[in-house]
């Protein structure tokens, strides 16, 4: 059966209105599910040295050498010579009932305006600066509990802060996200410059980067 979508006003003005079925995705679930499996090794990526028939990735834990590399490091893709800007985007989780449905206001002071449920909490947000800094801002905070209290202004249960979530959206400052080979390094795939879609985009992103890895 296929999914159908549906937009409901609150205000009379349309202000503030509610899609009960729009479709959601929590990353960090979605993190977890796609490491689940993998060998993982954790450590800083240095230097990239091209070789002959493969690449050296020089680490803080030793070198190694693979056939290839994909970069997928979002604002730290700079430091390979990839340019790439920062832009730091803010949001709040509230504790509350679970389930809430996807909830959306006109964009205000440049951010955009919305809130959805999901299994950690109700998801404000959210705002963006042209930073580098990952610390939060109070007064973004303050901001975002407002962007709360105006979305489900209707609703008589409690809504309270949890915490502050803070990431680096990496942007492409010359268009859209850089899906493609590394510009100097060969056998180094890029895959950054998603900006707030990064999430949403990463299967399309997967399908294109195992195209050109493959």
């Amino acid at each position: 059966m296929p999914l159908t979508f549906g937009v409901e006003h609150l205000q009379p003005d349309r202000s503030v209105y509610v899609c009960p079925h729009e479709a959601r995705t929590c990353p960090p679930l979605v993190v977890a599910a796609a490491r689940t499996g993998l060998n993982l090794r954790c450590a800083e990526v240095q230097r990239l040295l091209p070789v002959r028939g493969g690449v050296r990735v020089c680490t803080s834990e030793g070198e190694f050498c693979a056939d290839q590399v994909v970069l997928a490091c979002g604002v730290w893709t700079r430091a390979f010579g990839v340019k790439v800007a920062a832009v730091r985007g803010q949001a709040v989780l509230l504790q509350t009932q679970p389930g809430a449905p996807a909830r959306f206001a006109p964009p205000g002071g440049g951010h955009a305006r919305y809130g959805l449920g999901r299994p950690d909490g109700l998801y404000i947000g959210a705002t963006a600066r042209a930073t580098d800094s990952h610390r939060p801002s109070v007064r973004e905070r303050g901001w975002l509990l407002g962007v709360a209290s105006e979305l489900f202004a209707d609703q008589a249960w409690p809504q309270c802060w949890a915490r502050d979530l803070v990431g680096l959206r990496p942007v492409n400052p010359f268009g859209p996200p850089l899906v493609a080979p590394h510009p100097t390094l060969p056998r180094v795939t890029v895959a950054t410059g998603h900006g707030r879609h990064g999430a949403l985009l990463a299967p399309l992103t997967a399908r294109r980067v195992a195209e050109l890895v493959l």
